[in-house]
């Protein structure tokens, strides 16, 4: 089995694409998901 390397970059960049996706649907939840991606 290969290394799994970059799976936290990845992770992160995975994790930071939905919570801009879920920013953009519903506008009510943008300042809730910068502050997650403040988070990690």
């Amino acid at each position: 089995m290969p290394p799994k390397t970059g799976k936290k970059k990845a992770y992160s960049h995975y994790r930071s694409n939905v919570l801009d996706a879920i920013a953009k649907a519903y506008p009510k939840l943008k300042k809730e998901c910068e502050r997650q991606k403040g988070l990690k």
